[in-house]
């Protein structure tokens, strides 16, 4: 089990996060202890491995307090120090503004990252802000114990600032997010490749130029949120509320968005190579310039497709030139359908003439007759509206 081991110089500190890590339930995925050593590299000894936490302005300019330490011993390794970033022996925060004042946004932000680090490292942690910071030691004390307490759901993250943060690799696998609140908050070129925020609350959140590959959002909120060149590849976006969002030249090659809202959504310019968008919505969208395999079948002449109802397969005979679809999955929808066979799953003859629509019993397919259905929505970009919905193959509508 990773460990968080709490050292700092103020003894009265020192004693009262003793009190809160005894007095509270311990959420978290680690162990909490408390060095009384007042000696953060003396800790360091004691825990080799252990990364030490910063305490930096946002220039990373470590000229005084435990960063003069840590750059004096550490010299190498803070040549490229930026928030969030680890090396063998730290791991970067900031802890204070650019006037060298603290707040507790700033230290909910540098724990939060704390907390990400502590995944995979021990890690040695110290009164942020506390010192030249300004912070008082009640504050700190209340960040800390919600920290300890929290399982991360339904926590308000709502307008916090997490620019260009960096979280690649972060294990949030067993990290509790759901229903969390993050709207307005601003994630822009932030790294979540792997990430689970599945059902958290991202609407009105910047997003630009993020890096979401193989991240798992299933279900989340991200209505009018602003995506614009975000790299979505691989990710799992199903069931998630894209509405009004700006997805302007992003890159949503081989993502899964089954069952996402877009509806309003701006995707001029974006890459859907290989995404995965059954179900998903698309009413309104904006799809000028973007790079996609537009249509699935031949724009004449007349083709045997199939469909499932009842747990029959139909074989039916469409015009290319009444089907709508194509562009979000492999699903299409027509009008008008020719019946000509009505076969059991396995492919022999059910001996049935007729059987009717699982959607709607007054509707039926009778072989012989050709099916029609009135006010037909004719709209590439829709998966499911008004229409007899079948498969290219017979394989398809089996498995559906």
């Amino acid at each position: 089990m990773n460990k968080i081991i709490f050292c700092d110089k103020n003894k009265e500190l020192v004693a009262k996060v003793k009190e809160v890590i005894e007095n509270n339930k311990n959420n978290l995925h680690c162990e909490l202890i408390v060095d009384t050593s007042g000696d953060v590299l003396e800790c360091k000894e004691k825990h080799p491995d252990a990364k030490i936490v910063t305490a930096s302005n946002p220039k990373f300019d470590m000229g005084g307090g435990l960063d003069l330490i840590l750059k004096t011993k550490y010299a190498e390794q803070c040549q490229t120090a930026r928030e969030f970033k680890t090396t063998n022996d730290l791991f970067f925060v900031v802890s204070v503004d650019n006037d060298l004042k603290s707040t507790r946004k700033i230290i909910q932000r540098a724990l939060l990252g704390v907390y990400f680090c502590s995944r995979k490292n021990d890690i040695i942690l110290t009164g942020l802000g506390t010192g030249v910071g300004g912070l008082s030691s009640k504050d700190f004390i209340k960040e800390l114990a919600l920290f300890i307490q929290a399982d991360f759901s339904s926590a308000d993250f709502s307008r916090a600032d997490f620019s260009g943060a960096n979280f690649s690799r972060a294990d949030f696998r067993w990290a509790d997010f759901r229903w969390a609140d993050f709207s307005s908050a601003d994630f822009s070129r932030a790294d979540f490749s792997g990430a689970n925020f599945s059902r958290a609350d991202f609407r009105w959140a910047d997003f630009s130029s993020a890096d979401f590959s193989r991240a798992n959002f299933s279900s989340a909120d991200f209505s009018s949120a602003d995506f614009s060149s975000a790299d979505f590849s691989s990710a799992d976006f199903s069931g998630a509320n894209f509405s009004g969002a700006n997805f302007r030249w992003a890159d949503f090659s081989s993502a899964d968005f089954s069952r996402a809202d877009f509806s309003g959504a701006n995707f001029s310019g974006a890459n859907f190579s290989g995404a995965n968008f059954s179900r998903a919505d698309f009413r309104w969208a904006d799809f000028s310039g973007t790079k996609f395999d537009y249509r699935i079948t031949p724009e004449e002449g007349s083709i045997i497709v199939w469909k499932k109802a009842d747990n029959h397969i139909i074989k039916l005979k469409v015009d290319c030139k009444n089907i709508s679809g194509g562009l979000v999955s492999r699903k299409l929808r027509t009008d008008k359908a020719e019946v000509l066979e009505i076969q059991n799953l396995d492919g022999t003859e059910s001996g049935l003439t007729s059987i009717e629509s699982n959607y709607d019993n007054n509707f039926r397919y009778d072989i012989g007759k050709t099916a029609t259905v009135n006010n037909f929505v004719r709209d590439d970009k829709i998966d499911c509206d008004t229409g007899i919905h079948f498969f290219l193959t017979r394989d398809e509508a089996v498995r559906w």
